[in-house]
């Protein structure tokens, strides 16, 4: 018992730092002491809203976001939870 203790005064847990990001359609949240920036969720993000700073990954536009969830699927770290409230319209294209 006395070594758990002496354990947890030199190892302190880390406390995690959540960024969340939102609007009216999505809400993205990103771990900080979770993601490792292997950038794997950029690579797999078809609409490239994610970006890699030194320590964490971010969301640079939230509302170009289709929804998709492929960052929240690849992540290998668990380190991105997606949260989709209502689908997004997408705006419909002009034929002729």
């Amino acid at each position: 018992m006395e070594t758990k203790r002496n354990i947890e005064k030199i190892f302190k847990p880390i406390p995690d730092i959540v960024k969340v990001y939102q609007d009216d359609y999505t809400t993205i949240s990103i771990s900080q002491k979770r993601c490792k920036v292997c950038e794997i969720c950029s690579f797999y993000c078809p609409d490239k809203i994610l970006e890699m700073t030194l320590d964490t990954a971010i969301i640079t536009d939230i509302q170009k976001c289709n929804q998709c969830q492929m960052c929240e699927l690849r992540c290998p770290d668990f380190a991105i939870s997606v949260e989709v409230k209502e689908r997004r319209k997408k705006a419909k294209k002009k034929t002729g």
